[in-house]
């Protein structure tokens, strides 16, 4: 066997590297005893081990006074790996170990003493918690040292001194990246509640009503955004009040995750609370559409934030073995803002002004921010006594400078590029600019440039150990059931995204409906989509079915109950078929959702849960974008092609400016512009149940021989 032999502070190779006979075995591990800092053990445990092993012994680059006088020559040089309290040096040493092992490895073993046993062990710590414990570096590691525990390296790369305890030394090498499966005996991931008794509900209440308010907010303007825009003059840019929304919600879900993890989680969720409360009275308060698409968009900032930390919070706030409970209720609070979006926006906007759509948030995002700053601990969902990222800096300058520092800024930046670019070529395609103009081509190559400078940026974070809180930790790229996962939540998020803003309005513009009867009559998917998310937290935490048997089910209703609501033949009237379709659809969409966001949590390690939650999301709503996008692209492009023989130019842009011009044209012209909205609404849906079956490859990903399940404690 091959081993790696690291020496102590204020020591040298030499001092190790000894040749010992039996006699000289004892006289080492006596003077190891004397002098306190165990320097002759390596020697002592090769004896032991016998010479037919090889010995790398590796010498500290940083000079230091000898603390071994007793043994060592007045003039014999000697080195420490690393200035034990400079977080800096500490860093650099871990890297150089690294470093070492993978230039000159393999090793079969390592032994290390005093501080080489202290910087050994905080590098096998890292490395259990970014690779898990399914394979090991070394086949055995001997360590002796009473000068400190190891190093907490996440603290070091926030240049602060912090150490690990017991526990935490154990739990690194009890996570498992694949998660848990019916014939695994390994523990999951757990965690304990940071909330019990009465302070568990109100802060279940707090962020229900706060995750209420982001759920509600996609279907609420999905019944009022025609009378909205009619009442702006701007029919032609409706679809922009809802892409401008998710587009700043999609590109700042993983940003508000990252600012999380340093300033905690509970200020940064009262921070974004803040923000979207405000703007959406800044949205009430709109004269024109065009200052409603802005405090849209920052209303989607803020809205980001408080959608993937809320979510993360209830996770957090109970126990583990809760966490099938509490799943059903996010999902719950989050359907119930699906069910009564539509029915409370089609309401406002036609018994009231449309402006309560937007400035009802106000009171009630103000009481669960209240609720939220008195409930939530400080250090939520850490222990109270925890050191936490946050915790080491003092002053909010120092925590400022830390962030700047530390946050993956070019990443953001990217992924904001990237999206952003990709939704306005998608926007303006075939509206303002034909495809084949050059700024939807540059829009598009633009998009393609920095979608492949995000990954390769965040690869190089990783592969140079830059001192850097990546936007994706690429440990979670080497994780299979996690990319099915997140592949989940991306094509998940475009089937849902396009039913709960599209049929709304194909029922107010086909089928003549008021925007309330619309909301009405969209119940029938509104309701069924949450009786699907509990049902999935039913089945795969009770009944204990693995989630790609539960998905696989969801799958297939949304498929069917999707193409068959797209198949049906053009009428102004809601035949009782279509609201059968819808409730397939429903279940289907709800129960795939949960799967997906149950299944995250447990299938990375505790440290990822807050980023990987906050990437599904991300997901998710870029596929919401991209589906809002593309439908509308759809919907102009059947406008214009198959009204251009009947109505001149002028007219179809009248059309496209305010759907209450249909009412200025004859009988029979209106029938035939209703015809081609059907036409191009059924498109839609097309569009929709095709991602639905390319939810198959996510299922495929996620299948393993012992499928991933919850299995309660």
């Amino acid at each position: 066997m091959r081993f790696l032999c690291l020496h102590g502070i204020g020591s040298n190779s030499q001092a190790s590297n000894v040749t010992l006979n039996s006699s000289g075995l004892y006289k080492g591990l006596l003077i190891s005893w004397l002098i306190s800092d165990l320097t002759a053990c390596p020697a002592a445990i090769r004896y032991e081990l016998g010479t037919q092993h090889t010995y790398d012994f590796v010498e500290g680059a940083l000079p230091w006074e000898s603390s071994i006088k007793n043994v060592t020559k007045t003039d014999e040089a000697t080195f420490t790996f690393c200035d034990p309290e400079q977080p800096q040096s500490c860093r650099q040493a871990a890297r150089d170990i690294e470093g070492y092992i993978k230039e000159e490895g393999p090793f079969d073993g390592i032994i290390g003493f005093s501080l080489g046993a202290t910087m050994a062990l905080s590098w096998l710590v890292n490395w259990y918690q970014a690779n898990g414990s399914d394979v090991a570096p070394f086949k055995v590691a001997v360590f002796f040292s009473n000068a400190r525990q190891p190093y907490d390296h996440d603290a070091l790369a926030m240049d602060r001194i912090a150490y690990l305890n017991s526990t935490q030394i154990a739990m690194s090498e009890k996570q498992t990246p694949e998660g848990v499966s019916e014939t695994t005996s390994e523990d999951p991931t757990e965690w304990d509640g940071a909330l019990h008794g009465f302070p568990l509900y109100l802060g279940a209440l707090g962020l229900g009503l706060a995750l209420f308010l982001t759920g509600i907010e996609a279907t609420i303007v999905s019944t009022s955004l025609v009378t909205i825009t009619n009442d702006l003059d701007d029919f032609g840019r409706s679809s922009w009040v809802i892409t401008s929304y998710l587009l700043t919600y999609t590109g700042f879900l993983m940003i508000w995750s990252k600012i999380g993890d340093i300033w905690r989680v509970k200020t940064t969720l009262l921070v974004s609370l803040f923000m979207f409360t405000a703007f959406s009275g800044g949205c009430g308060g709109a004269q024109s559409l065009s200052q409603l698409i802005i405090c849209r968009a920052f209303q989607g900032v803020g809205g980001a934030g408080v959608y993937s930390l809320t979510l993360f919070s209830f996770v957090r706030i109970v126990p583990y073995r809760q966490y099938d409970t509490i799943s059903s209720v996010a999902g719950g609070i989050l359907s119930l803002g699906l069910v009564l979006g539509p029915l409370i926006g089609g309401a406002v906007a036609e018994k009231g002004s449309w402006r309560w759509v937007f400035l009802c948030n106000v009171p009630a995002g103000a009481f669960s921010w209240v609720l939220l700053l008195i409930v939530l601990p400080a250090n939520f969902p850490n222990a109270p006594s925890a050191q936490t990222t946050s915790s080491k800096y003092k002053g909010a300058g120092m925590k400022i400078k830390t962030f700047f520092r530390r946050a993956d800024t070019l990443g953001a930046l990217a992924l904001l590029t990237a999206s952003s670019f990709a939704i306005a070529a998608l926007q303006e395609g075939n509206f303002d600019y034909a495809w084949s103009s050059g700024l939807v081509i540059s829009f598009l190559v633009i998009s393609g440039i920095f979608w492949i400078a995000f990954l390769l940026w965040e690869w190089l974070i990783s592969k140079k150990d830059l001192d850097i809180y990546a936007m994706f930790p690429w440990r979670l790229a080497g994780n299979r059931i996690f990319l099915g996962a997140a592949l989940g939540f991306f094509t998940t998020g475009l089937p849902m995204t396009v039913s709960i803003i599209m049929i709304p309005q194909r029922f107010q513009i086909v089928n003549s409906c008021s925007p309330i009867d619309a909301g009405v009559r969209f119940l029938a998917y509104a309701l069924s989509s949450p009786v699907g998310i509990m049902s999935c937290s039913v089945l795969t935490g009770r009944l204990k079915i693995p989630f790609c048997y539960v998905a696989l089910g969801g799958i297939v209703l949304q498929v069917v109950g999707l193409f068959l609501f797209s198949e049906t033949a053009f009428s102004t009237e809601i035949s009782a078929a279509q609201y059968g379709y819808l409730v397939l659809a429903g279940l289907g969409t709800g129960t795939s959702v949960a799967v997906f966001y149950m299944m995250v949590p447990l299938v990375v390690d505790g440290k990822d849960q807050s980023i990987a939650l906050s990437t599904g999301l991300q997901l998710r709503m870029l596929g919401g974008v991209l589906g809002v996008a593309a439908s509308t692209t759809i919907l102009h492009n059947y406008l214009r092609s198959r009204l251009s023989a009947t109505l001149d130019p002028d007219q179809v842009d009248l059309l496209l400016s305010s759907s209450d011009a249909i009412g200025i044209f004859s009988p029979s012209i209106q029938l035939q512009i209703r015809q081609a909205y059907s036409v191009a609404y059924s498109a839609q849906v097309k569009l929709a149940g095709g991602f639905s079956v390319a939810q198959l490859l996510s299922i495929a990903m996620i299948w393993k021989r012992s499928n991933v399940r919850y299995l309660k404690r």
